[in-house]
C-alpha cells in the first residue's frame, strides 16, 4: 500500500455521533478508497471515560511502519474481521462525505449516512484535512 494514493492516515480524530452527542471516541482512523476504519483508544461518555482496546495495535503499527508491505485487499479484510461495524464506515454507504480544510484547528469531516445519521469527525491538523480531501477528490469521489 502506498500512502495517500491507498489510504490516508489520520494520526489524531475525535469521533461524534450527533444522535448520540453524550459519546465521544478518540484515537485514529485509517481511510482507504472504500472505507474508514476507527481505530479508538478512548471512549468518553457522560457517566465516564475508559481506555477502549477494539483494534489489533500491533497489526496497525506494522502497517503504518511498512505500508509496502501489505496489499489494501488484505488490510481491509483484517480491519473488517477485527473492528466492530461501528468503527467501519463503508464510502459506499454514506449519502453525504465532507472535508472542511479550515485553517488552525477548525476543520474536519462531516458524514451522513443513508439512514442519515449525522457524525463528524474532528481532525486538528490542516496538513491532515488536506491531504484527506486530495484523496477522497482524486480516489473516491
Amino acid at each position: 500500500m502506498l500512502e495517500n494514493k491507498d489510504f490516508v492516515y489520520i494520526p489524531n480524530m475525535k469521533f461524534v455521533d450527533i444522535i448520540d452527542s453524550g459519546m465521544a471516541y478518540y484515537g485514529s482512523a485509517i481511510m482507504t478508497q472504500r472505507y474508514i476504519f476507527l481505530l479508538v483508544d478512548t471512549i468518553d461518555s457522560v457517566e465516564e471515560k475508559r481506555k477502549s482496546d477494539c483494534y489489533n495495535r500491533l497489526y496497525v503499527e506494522k502497517v503504518l511502519s511498512n505500508p509496502q508491505d501489505f496489499d489494501v485487499l488484505s488490510f481491509e479484510t483484517a480491519m473488517l474481521t477485527d473492528l466492530d461495524e461501528l468503527h467501519i464506515f463503508p464510502f459506499a454507504d454514506l449519502k453525504k462525505f465532507e472535508v472542511t480544510v479550515g485553517f488552525s484547528i477548525f476543520g474536519g469531516i462531516k458524514m451522513v449516512k443513508n439512514t442519515k445519521t449525522l457524525t463528524s469527525m474532528s481532525i486538528k491538523d490542516v496538513k491532515v484535512r488536506k491531504a484527506i480531501k486530495e484523496f477522497y477528490g482524486k480516489y473516491i469521489k
